[in-house]
């Protein structure tokens, strides 16, 4: 019941909004401004008018069991298999590219979020991953959208995996909106403000995309996009096919147009901030991943992707399941009938299409590795619209014109899809590189009048607007022109009828069920089930059989009557369109249901019984009165001539002079043919009663023919309008012509209608009068219709009226501004120069006057290459010029960029060119403005020499240079600081100084001075401290450091430094050979002194021995 649901099948139809919507909106917003908002506004317009228009397309498919559009159109048309074929084949041409343009999205998609390419030449666990993910969308193409081969079951899991993925990508494209206008931008109002201050945003996204033509282009949109929200197999499939509850419609008329309003509102903002954000036009597309991935985060960047993916995949599963069963119904089947292919493959329609899916995957992953980034890929999508616009005029016309036939699609389809494939489709390919383009740009065999883009000379400024036009007028023009020029076969017409009163009762003739007619209904059951174990499995061949008995045949009922017999028949031939379409199960049962020749000619017995006998209530007949009310010119013309034949039968009866049973008899003759009428028609024996009424007067009064006999034809007239009714009766008579009037008639459900009433009289042979004839024609809805008309020209009128004084108005503003410009540039430093389409100067201001020399009556009117350009850049212009006009500008469009000109006295000058388009009188003009760089390039090359002087000297000091960013990371490390710490240079730039040198006890210390010199910009003081170098050895360097500004920030740390190791290890040596030194002195004045007193001893000791001798000897 979930997938029943309203919501789901509201949400099921937003499987419109695929990866193009998705990620190419925003590459049009980009580019075009708000025109990406028309492939949402003509499905909103759409969506709005559904309950008359798919609704009435439910109700065939109700019917007829559709399963494509294709059946809608066969049916309508006689059922024609041809038809089928040609429709299915065009389709499948203009398909395989726009899956392709879907596999694409989603491989390039998944690159950029992986940043995994895939690469033919390389052997790998990634080397087949878009091999995968195509064979995965075949899977769940297969599991979920062919499930069972009667398209007519409810396909759950198709409809409930699309309205996942539609909740998916709303939810995804919304969040990376929101990041991007409040995450990256301050709101809706700092977006706009950046656009209005940012004069070449503000042209490109508003200006450009409103010049030219561009109201013909958004019109083309619009149109382009109404007819794909219906008409595209895909659409269809879902928003008819899968429909099994016309009230869900009423959910989808308000929950489709809140989606799109939705996942549109943000589309803007995202083109427009990536544009502020730097990102180039050519990756506009996708912005969508790009932003969320490079600023949002890894969750974001998902988020993105998978909004993406489940755009893209529920695309190409609905698409890929609608051409298979297409493609199986309308080409294999009827391939199979001819003996073309074998009978045996019947049977297996599920593999089939099966296959058919994988195949078309695989032709659309072949086509868009092919042709890459080709113009044919890129615009498939708007070229895929338009063929499939070629759906309309016969699809319109079958559900509201009768007189359309098979004749006329035939003329209609052919014309227009001829005139797409000429006007668009061919040019594509031709752009992409297949073929050469000279046809396009001079026509075919030179006649300049075919050329495809410009047909017949009208120049529209697009492809689109010409290929809509033409292939609109060419194919309206067949299908109206063939069909009245031929006419319709009886079924067809009956199904026109039915198409066309699609929300009528169905009239079934009910009468005697014990006609001449019995058939056994065991025999019918068992051509029933031989018919269905053709083309079903036998379970889902057994549903059907089931199904079919159980609608038709009341239980135990072993014979069938005539009507019952047909009934049955044409049920399960409406089954059997289900699964394999309309017109191969009208081939398919008049084939396998047959009777026997007695069985016929009873059958046609009891129809003829049956029809003699059916009555049809009012509102049956109503049904009738409106089917021909749309050809009222008709019916009047009709009526006429029938009043005519009556006069003509009355003058032979009177010329006869038969007798009074001969007049009743010719009376009764009329009266039959006048019931079968389809106007109203009464006649009476005096000028108010004995009045007889046909069936359509009855029917349109309510009233009992007796009741209206009794009271006079009269009796329904407006109160106002009865006398003039009287005087008109009476007008007739006198004047013995026929007479005309507007009289009001009140109708059965009391409303009065206008109806126009003609009266003959009518005479016997001897001139007396005998009565009236009279008919009346409903003539309310053209009446109203004329005064919608006249009350639609005064307001045309008045709003005519309105825009021509407010052309006048902004023609007199164009021109104040106009001239406002001229005094601008006229005034203007730089140099602004116009050149036209033929490359001719339109305008040359002062300063290129003395700029270059050439006084302005010198150089309008000539061609720019001749005199401004050196002779060896002209061929190139040229042809860069001839891209410029032709649509594709290059890349200089919209950029400054730096040139060379040619001065009057011959010397080259250099400039600065910034060059624009702007379209004048319908042709597409460029302006440039040239400045002269002689001075700056003079300045640049001398900075440029002083700079290259200045980094030699860095380069090759004999001391320690480094430099150091805000946050401690490298930035300038020359040749002595390589030597010195033996890393090369593109090792250490951008790595932080005190991971890489500083020793982790040292790191403290060091970054706190580093932060305090950022953060005060005050100067370092000479330090010393260790670095460890490459070989893991540590050196003590002296520095002495200076901060760097720049806006008053700081910007660099700029180091000298000194390697003071060796000068500190021999001061280390040089103190610790002092304190030996030191201490060996000590020891030395130590032994000295012992060995000073030992003298001192030994002299005592000698002078004492001395004085002891003299004492002893004396």
């Amino acid at each position: 019941q979930g997938a029943g649901s309203g919501w789901v099948y509201a949400l099921s139809l937003t499987v419109y909004c695929t990866s193009w919507t998705y990620f190419g909106s925003v590459g049009s917003a980009a580019n075009s401004g708000m025109l990406y908002a028309t492939v949402y506004l003509g499905p909103t317009l759409v969506m709005l008018a559904s309950w008359e228009i798919v609704r009435r397309m439910i109700r065939l498919r109700q019917r007829y069991r559709f399963s494509s559009v294709v059946d809608l159109l066969t049916q309508r048309y006689g059922q024609s298999v041809s038809m089928g074929a040609f429709i299915t084949l065009i389709l499948l041409l203009g398909m395989v590219p726009y899956i392709g343009l879907q596999v694409r999205a989603l491989l390039e998609s998944f690159t950029v979020i992986t940043g995994l390419r895939h690469d033919a030449a390389e052997v790998g666990p990634w080397h087949f991953t878009d091999e995968a993910i195509v064979f995965l969308i075949g899977v769940l193409t297969v599991l979920f959208g062919l499930r069972r081969v009667d398209t007519r079951e409810r396909q759950h899991g198709m409809l409930m995996v699309l309205a996942v993925e539609a909740v998916v990508k709303l939810v995804a494209f919304v969040a990376v909106g929101v990041f991007v206008t409040w995450g990256v931008f301050d709101g809706f109002g700092d977006l706009f403000a950046r656009i209005q201050a940012d004069p070449a945003l503000h042209r490109g996204l508003v200006d450009t995309p409103l010049s030219g033509n561009a109201y013909l282009t958004w019109m083309t949109y619009l149109v382009l996009s109404m007819a794909a929200i219906i008409f595209l197999p895909r659409m269809f499939h879902v928003m008819v096919v899968g429909n099994h509850d016309e009230r869900h419609l009423l959910t989808a008329m308000w929950v489709f147009p809140l989606y799109l309003l939705l996942i549109s509102l943000f589309v803007l903002p995202i083109a427009v901030g990536g544009l502020l954000l730097g990102y180039p036009l050519s990756s506009a597309d996708w912005l969508v991943i790009r932003l969320p991935f490079d600023r949002g985060g890894p969750a974001l960047a998902l988020l993105a992707y998978l909004g993406g993916f489940s755009a893209a995949v529920g695309m190409v599963m609905v698409a890929c399941t609608t051409m298979a069963i297409m493609f199986s119904n309308h080409i294999v089947l009827p391939l199979i009938d001819r003996g073309v292919i074998g009978e045996r493959l019947r049977g297996k329609l599920r593999p089939i299409r099966s296959g058919v899916v994988f195949l078309l995957l695989a032709a659309a992953y072949r086509f868009q590795e092919g042709l890459a980034n080709s113009y044919l890929l890129i615009q498939m999508g708007l070229i895929s619209f338009a063929a499939v616009l070629q759906f309309a005029p016969a699809g319109i016309g079958a559900l509201y014109w009768s007189r359309g036939n098979s004749s006329g699609a035939w003329w209609g389809l052919s014309l227009g899809w001829a005139t797409w494939a000429y006007t668009l489709f061919l040019p594509a390919v031709v752009r992409s590189g297949v073929g050469g383009a000279e046809w396009l740009e001079n026509g075919p065999w030179g006649l300049a009048f075919l050329r495809p883009e410009m047909l017949f000379g009208l120049d529209l400024g697009s492809p689109y607007p010409n290929t809509v036009f033409w292939s609109l007028l060419f194919n309206v023009s067949g299908y109206l022109i063939g069909s009245l020029l031929s006419g319709q076969r009886s079924d067809e017409a009956a199904v026109a009828h039915a198409y066309t009163h699609a929300f009528g009762k169905q009239q079934t003739a009910e009468g005697d069920a014990e006609g001449q007619l019995q058939v056994s209904y065991a025999t019918v059951r068992e051509q029933i089930h031989g018919l269905f174990s053709r083309y079903l499995p036998a379970d889902e061949a057994a549903l059907a059989i089931a199904r079919v008995q159980r609608d038709v045949v009341a239980d135990g009922e072993t014979s069938l009557s005539g009507p019952a017999y047909l009934e049955l028949t044409a049920h399960a031939e409406r089954t059997l369109a289900g699964t394999i379409g309309a017109a191969m199960a009208r081939k398919a049962a008049s084939e396998a249901l047959r009777l026997s020749e007695a069985e016929t000619v009873a059958l046609q017995t009891t129809m003829a019984e049956q029809l003699a006998k059916l009555k049809i209530t009012p509102q049956q007949l109503r049904e009738q009165v409106d089917y021909f009310r749309s050809l009222q010119a008709m019916s009047q013309t009709y009526a006429r001539a029938m009043e005519e034949k009556v006069a003509a039968l009355e003058d032979a009866v009177r010329e006869r002079a038969l007798a009074d049973a001969s007049r009743r008899e010719s009376e009764q003759r009329f009266r039959s043919l006048a019931d079968s009428a389809p106007v109203m028609i009464w006649m009476t024996s005096s000028a108010y009663g004995d009045c007889y009424y046909n069936r359509a007067w009855t029917a349109f009064t309510g009233a009992s023919a007796d009741h209206q006999a009794r009271d006079g034809w009269t009796l329904g007239i407006h109160p106002d309008d009865r006398a003039d009714a009287l005087a008109l009766a009476e007008e007739a008579r006198e004047r013995r012509t026929g007479v005309e009037k507007l009289l009001r008639l009140r109708r059965a459900d009391g409303e009065y209608r206008h109806l126009r009433v003609h009266i003959l009289p009518r005479h016997a042979a001897d001139g007396t009068f005998l009565g009236i004839v009279g008919s009346a024609v409903d003539v309310s809805d053209l009446l109203a219709a004329e005064q919608t008309l006249r009350r639609s020209n005064e307001e045309l009128e008045t709003l005519i009226g309105e825009r021509t004084r407010e052309l006048q108005q902004s023609y007199a503003d164009l021109q104040e501004r106009e001239q406002t410009i001229r005094t601008i540039t006229d005034s203007a430093q730089d140099a602004v120069v116009m050149v036209d389409d033929a490359g001719l100067v339109s305008y040359w201001n002062p300063a290129a006057e003395r700029m270059f020399g050439w006084t302005k009556g010198e150089a309008l009117g000539q061609p720019l290459s001749e005199f401004l350009l050196p002779e060896r850049f002209r061929a190139a212009h040229l042809r860069a010029y001839e891209g410029f006009q032709r649509g594709t500008p290059g890349k200089i469009l919209g950029r400054t960029a730096e040139m060379l000109a040619l001065h009057r006295s011959g010397a080259e000058i250099p400039v600065d060119l910034s060059l624009s388009a702007t379209m004048l009188h319908g042709k597409l003009h460029a302006i440039g403005l040239l400045r002269d760089i002689t001075e700056r390039q003079r300045a640049a090359s001398a900075l440029r020499r002083e700079k290259a002087w200045s980094e030699d000297i860095i380069r090759s000091a004999p001391t320690m240079i480094l430099g150091l960013g805000r946050s401690g990371e490298i930035v300038v490390f020359n040749d002595y600081a390589e030597q010195l710490s033996g890393y090369v240079r593109d090792e250490v730039i951008g790595k932080r100084w005190i991971d890489l040198f500083i020793p982790p006890a040292d790191r403290d210390e060091i970054a706190a001075i580093i932060e305090h010199a950022v953060r005060t910009g005050a100067v370092v003081p000479f330090k010393e401290h260790r670095i460890v170098i490459r070989d893991g050895s540590e050196r003590l360097i002296g520095w002495r450091s200076q901060v760097m500004h720049e806006d008053g920030e700081t910007k660099l740390i700029l180091s000298f430094g000194v390697d003071v190791t060796e000068h500190r290890r021999a001061e280390k040596d040089l103190q610790r050979n002092y304190q030996e030194l030191k201490l060996l002195n000590q020891r030395l004045e130590d032994a000295q002194n012992q060995l000073l007193q030992s003298e001192k001893m030994a002299s005592i000791g000698q002078l004492a021995a001395g004085v002891a001798h003299e004492i002893n000897n004396p």
